[in-house]
């Protein structure tokens, strides 16, 4: 502000409007320029605060594979959001794999601030049979030598599995 006679004091006042969320709000800001002399001038100037931002992921867990006699063990996501809170939720989806003991976990994290911007992100762990142990018979059936006419009868090779 200018004044043709001497000092001027500029002043403010805000009115604050709250949004829908906590990082949402208007301002109403009204400006009061004083000179010496008592006159008075006012603007007025509107601020709208968005929140527009989701969530950053400052770490997010790998994918890996288990053995079946092996115990998943999830990682857990970390984050950070620029204008509050927020709520983490995560949900498990089973597949199966290429063998009847195989399978896979994927765990579906969902990061939303309290203005409903969100993120994503997941982890799968892949469960496998015994990969690192062979199967292998433990008793082999022994060799025979029949009589025509005699019933066959076979031994049943038992298996590690």
């Amino acid at each position: 502000a200018f004044d043709n006679c001497g000092n001027v004091d500029i002043t403010h006042e805000d009115q604050v409007i709250q949004g829908f969320c906590p990082g949402n709000y208007n301002i109403t800001r009204t400006w009061t320029a004083t000179d010496d002399c008592g006159n008075t001038s006012t603007t007025v100037q509107q601020i709208e605060v968005m929140d527009n931002s989701a969530p950053t992921l400052l770490f997010a867990p790998a994918d890996y594979s288990i053995d079946c006699d092996e115990e998943p063990v999830f990682g857990v996501p970390t984050y950070e959001d620029n204008c509050g809170t927020v709520e983490m939720t995560a949900d498990d989806n089973y597949s199966v794999g290429d063998c009847t003991i195989g399978y896979d976990i994927t765990r579906t994290w969902t990061i939303v601030d309290a203005c409903g911007n969100e993120i994503i992100t997941q982890q799968t762990i892949t469960v496998m049979a015994n990969s690192s142990t062979a199967l292998f018979f433990t008793t082999n059936p022994v060799d025979q030598h029949i009589v025509c006419g005699v019933d066959l009868t076979f031994d049943t090779p038992a298996e590690n599995t």
